[in-house]
C-alpha cells in the first residue's frame, strides 16, 4: 500500500477555508437578519405614519363638522328670527337677530381657522352683506322691503354656506330635509 501524502499547503488551505466558511456563515446570517429587520421596521414606520395621518385627517374633519354644524344652527336661527320679525314686527326679534348676528361673527372666527381659502372669501363677502343691516331696530321694523332683503340675504347666505361646507367636507350624499 502506498502512503498518500497530502501536501502541507493543501492541508493548510483546507483548514483555513473551513475556518473562513465557518466564520462567514454567522456573519452572513446576521447581515440577512439585519436587512430583514430593517425592511420590517421601515414598513412598520410607514404604516404608523399612514395611521397617524389618517387619525389627524379624521380629527380635523370632525372639528370642521362640529364648527360648521354650530354655525349652520345659528344661521338657521337667524333666518327664522328675520322671518318672525317680518310677521309680527316685534322689536325683541330684531334684538335677538342682532345678538345672533354677533354670535355668528364669533363663530366665524373659529371657522376661519379651519376652512379653505374659498370658504374664507365666501364668509367675508357674506359678512359684509349681513353687516348692512346694522341699523336702528325701529327703522328696520318699519321698512318691509328692508326686512324682506334681510330675509333674502340670510337665506342665500345659509344655502351658500351649506353648499360650501358640503363641498369642503366632500359630502357626496344628497341634501335631505333642507328647508327652502
Amino acid at each position: 500500500m502506498q502512503n498518500a501524502q497530502v501536501p502541507a499547503w493543501l492541508a493548510l488551505l483546507a483548514t483555513v477555508g473551513a475556518a473562513l466558511i465557518g466564520a462567514t456563515g454567522p456573519v452572513l446570517a446576521q447581515l440577512v437578519t439585519s436587512r430583514r429587520e430593517e425592511k420590517r421596521w421601515r414598513r412598520e414606520r410607514h404604516a404608523e405614519s399612514v395611521r397617524l395621518a389618517h387619525e389627524h385627517a379624521v380629527q380635523w374633519r370632525d372639528s370642521k363638522v362640529r364648527a360648521y354644524g354650530d354655525y349652520l344652527l345659528k344661521l338657521r336661527e337667524l333666518e327664522y328670527l328675520v322671518g318672525a320679525a317680518r310677521m309680527d314686527r316685534d322689536v325683541r326679534h330684531v334684538a335677538e337677530y342682532r345678538r345672533l348676528r354677533d354670535a355668528l361673527s364669533e363663530r366665524s372666527a373659529e371657522i376661519r381657522l379651519l376652512c379653505s381659502g374659498e370658504m374664507l372669501e365666501f364668509l367675508g363677502a357674506q359678512a359684509r352683506e349681513i353687516d348692512q343691516f346694522r341699523i336702528p331696530d325701529a327703522e328696520l321694523l318699519a321698512d318691509e322691503a328692508l326686512l324682506e332683503r334681510a330675509a333674502d340675504v340670510v337665506g342665500r347666505y345659509r344655502k351658500g354656506f351649506v353648499e360650501m361646507a358640503r363641498q369642503e367636507l366632500a359630502v357626496a350624499a344628497p341634501v335631505i330635509g333642507e328647508p327652502e
